[in-house]
């Protein structure tokens, strides 16, 4: 098998997914399995005779097996299980995991067992690697006045509903070779590699904000309808493993620009941005106003009103 690079989001999700799934003794044996110099009474270092508690055995079975690289030996041990000492298995939050897995571009092949990278069409991300620096485009997009629905509909309403915008947009995300680095429930940060990524993140961004109609009609559990802000800036970055500790103007006045520049149902842009869009996706910006971003550009389109 072959050695990835996996982000936080991924590891967190593995280990959120073994702490749900196995007991400790479970994961003691199962990783002895994949790896016989696996101990994790050595790794834990608890007094004798004292229990390893669920969540700390999973952290130290991730983290033991991504340091040694092997982490994608474990997964798909992990993924191929059906039953375990005459016990049927359910992976709880495989889900999740799965979508995380995509979003560092793998994905797990029952055929063969083994992870593997994503055949997207179109320009491969490859590894990216930590300190290194990026040509990248980031999408901001956010449910406006989320706080406000969360405390006006019923939870189990609201978790429906979350839930399939996140669908709704990894989907349209993914369809154009993004990838989903963060999301917080009610949004998040979608990432394009390259400069040609640029028009990809546009074109995605669009068919998010346009059928966010259809999104109201058919996938919408609450009493009223979802408004969404979307904001784009690109550049470079330096590429760290946890997107959190990521920093540089592409991520941050994405934000400001989705927060700031940009009114419900709108998407804006930066200059840098409409600088290398294709032509044909051009024209339907128009410029809107300069700020201390310098000059924005607005999306021609009109949903109609947020209400």
């Amino acid at each position: 098998m072959g050695s990835f690079v996996f982000q936080n989001i991924a590891k967190k999700q593995f280990q959120k997914l073994l702490y749900n799934s196995f007991n400790s003794k479970e994961l003691k044996h199962i990783g002895a399995w994949v790896n016989q110099a696996f101990d994790l009474e050595k790794l834990a270092d608890f007094p004798k005779g004292v229990d390893i508690p669920r969540a700390t055995a999973a952290d130290l079975t991730v983290n033991y097996f991504d340091e040694k690289g092997i982490l994608d030996e474990l997964i798909s041990y992990i993924l191929s299980l059906n039953t375990y000492k005459g016990r049927d298995i359910k992976l709880y939050n495989l889900t999740e995991f799965l979508n995380s897995l995509h979003s560092c571009g793998l994905k797990y092949n029952k055929e063969s067992n083994r992870l593997e990278q994503c055949n997207t069409e179109g320009r491969g991300w490859g590894i990216l690697v930590p300190e290194r620096e990026y040509f990248l485009t980031c999408v901001s997009i956010d449910i406006v006045d989320s706080s406000k629905i969360v405390h006006t509909c019923k939870r189990e309403l609201v978790e429906k509903t979350f839930n399939n915008f996140r669908s709704y947009v990894f989907r349209r995300i993914q369809k154009y070779n993004g990838r989903i680095w963060e999301w917080l429930g009610d949004g998040g940060m979608a990432v394009f590699h390259d400069r040609e990524g640029i028009s990809d993140a546009v074109l995605s961004s669009i068919d998010i904000l346009i059928n966010i109609i259809l999104f109201n009609s058919m996938m919408n559990f609450i009493p009223q309808k979802i408004s969404i802000r979307i904001g784009i800036h690109c550049g470079l970055l330096t590429y760290k493993d946890n997107f959190a500790d990521i920093t540089g103007d592409a991520k941050k006045q994405a934000l400001i620009i989705e927060k700031d520049y940009t009114y419900p149902n709108e998407m804006t842009v930066s200059g840098a941005v409409m600088t290398d869009l294709e032509q044909n996706i051009k024209k339907n910006f128009y410029a809107n106003k300069k700020t201390k971003l310098g000059q924005l550009y607005k999306f021609q389109y009109s949903i109609g009103s947020p209400d």
